[in-house]
């Protein structure tokens, strides 16, 4: 039973050293479920706040907001329209053509409508997160954990979460919950 149980554990290697960054640390192995236990306790601290749907509207801009930008978009689109046919009709020279159309595009460029659907969605996500999480496999909360954070870095002799770098999608939420915990936000 002994033997069957020490092959269940699961290591991660430190890797620092290979990576080329200095640790004076001589631990070259954590236990997994010590982290990833830190990590669970990290998921299931998550909240939206209450008015969570409210901000997200906000975020992305009222109905009149949304068909004005797309509005102004429809007529950048149709001036690079026009200007493409002046320029093959030789009414518009290639200098004075290459300076309106970087002009235009970067115009389009700004005007953006904010998705509130992909952002609903992903605030849906997050509020049925803790059931997902408890019910999850491993392989599903590596996946899930790989969606919200793009490093982990750990404190090797303390076995413990020193700090995140949250994917920018998680990075307000995790801000709180990690700063609350005293786990560090890095940029």
């Amino acid at each position: 039973a002994g033997q069957a149980a020490a092959r269940q554990l699961r290591y991660y290697r430190y890797m620092a050293g290979e990576r080329g960054y200095e640790c004076t640390s001589g631990s070259k192995i954590i236990r997994a479920d010590k982290l990833e236990e830190e990590w669970s306790r990290i998921v299931g601290r998550i909240r939206l706040p209450a008015n969570w749907q409210q901000r997200i509207e906000e975020l992305a801009g009222d109905a009149d907001t949304r068909a004005t930008i797309l509005k102004e978009r429809a007529e950048v689109e149709e001036r690079l329209r026009r200007l493409t046919q002046l320029y093959k009709d030789l009414l518009v020279d290639e200098a004075e053509y290459r300076e309106t159309r970087t002009r235009l595009k970067q115009q389009l460029a700004l005007l953006t409508v904010p998705e509130n659907t992909e952002l609903i969605q992903a605030a849906e996500y997050l509020e049925s997160l803790q059931p997902l999480w408890a019910a999850a496999s491993l392989e599903e909360r590596r996946t899930i954990t790989r969606m919200m954070v793009q490093n982990v870095y750990v404190d090797v002799v303390n076995e413990r979460i020193l700090s995140i770098t949250p994917a920018p999608a998680f990075a307000m939420l995790l801000r709180d919950v990690c700063l609350a915990i005293g786990v560090d936000i890095a940029a």
